[in-house]
C-alpha cells in the first residue's frame, strides 16, 4: 500500500512540474535577451568586455592619463581568466581574484541579474 502511494505521489509530481520544467528549459535558451529599453552586458559565449580588476576608488582611475588607464586595464585583462570564465553561457568565479568588471561605464542604472551560490 505504501508504495502503491508512493509511485502515485511520484507520478502526480511529475505531472505537475512537466509544465515547469519545459518553461525553464524555455527560459535558458533566452538567456541572452533583454526587456525593451536594456542593454545586454555579456554576450553568454565569452567575457568579452570584461576584466577583472581589483577594487580601487574609481576616482582614482580616473586621475591617470589615458594611456596608464588603458594599460592598467590591459594589465588586468590578461589575468581575467586565472579567476573568471563562461561554462554554459554563465559567468563563474572561482571564488578568488579580482573583481569582474564591465568596459562600459554608467552613471544611474538599474541591474537585472540572476546569481547562484
Amino acid at each position: 500500500m505504501f508504495r502503491q502511494t508512493t509511485l502515485f505521489l511520484y507520478a502526480l509530481l511529475c505531472v505537475i512540474l512537466t509544465p515547469n520544467l519545459s518553461q525553464a528549459i524555455q527560459d535558458s535558451e533566452q538567456v541572452n535577451t533583454a526587456p525593451d529599453g536594456f542593454d545586454l552586458l555579456f554576450n553568454g559565449k565569452d567575457l568579452q568586455g570584461w576584466y577583472a580588476i581589483k577594487t580601487e576608488d574609481p576616482r582614482k582611475m580616473l586621475t591617470l592619463s589615458e594611456a596608464d588607464r588603458k594599460q592598467k586595464i590591459e594589465d588586468a585583462r590578461k589575468k581575467t581568466d586565472e579567476f573568471w570564465r563562461v561554462e554554459n553561457g554563465e559567468i563563474v568565479n572561482d571564488g578568488k581574484g579580482p573583481y569582474l568588471t564591465t568596459d562600459r561605464e554608467f552613471r544611474d542604472y538599474e541591474l537585472h541579474l540572476e546569481y547562484k551560490t
